[in-house]
């Protein structure tokens, strides 16, 4: 890597970092972790084999009195509701993990790149009250609600 950084005339105390080389393509830092985290994301987490072997194992046929027509699914870890297959995520119990800067980067490989332990299975709907309760510090209940009060008001009912 130094050979190249010479042949260019930069020497490695020089070296830019991407979206200052290529600020047409990320605007600043957080644009280029943006990036980083879609493209780890889709690597490593969308078709990760511990994670589809997980759904497979916690998904059981459905309850006596359901009536849909799913096969199997399981109950949600954070609702208690039972949910078809089709219908859950699987969701790492401890979320939230930041890239923002280089020193993220091992930390958010390692988050995708998890055991069974860490790993439930919710509904969507449950995943993104989560997401939201992690992001803005809040209890699940608290962000349940803040989301509910939220969608009142986009729905002109408060």
């Amino acid at each position: 890597m130094h050979i190249i950084f010479q042949k260019r005339g930069l020497h490695m105390s020089q070296k830019q970092e991407p979206w200052e080389l290529y600020p047409h393509i990320w605007k600043n830092q957080s644009a280029f972790f943006t990036f980083m985290r879609g493209a780890l994301r889709r690597a490593l987490w969308e078709r990760n084999p511990i994670k589809l072997e997980f759904k497979n194992e916690e998904c059981k046929p459905p309850p006596p009195d359901y009536v849909g027509r799913a096969k199997s699914g399981a109950t949600c870890a954070l609702s208690g509701v039972w949910g078809a297959k089709s219908s859950l995520e699987v969701d790492h119990i401890k979320g939230n993990v930041r890239l923002q800067n280089w020193d993220d980067v091992m930390p958010f490989i390692r988050h995708l790149c998890p055991t069974k332990e860490e790993l439930q299975l919710v509904t969507k709907h449950a995943h993104k009250i989560k997401s939201y309760a992690e992001r803005l510090g809040l209890t699940y209940e608290e962000a349940e609600a803040a989301k509910f009060a939220i969608q009142l008001q986009k729905d002109k009912m408060d």
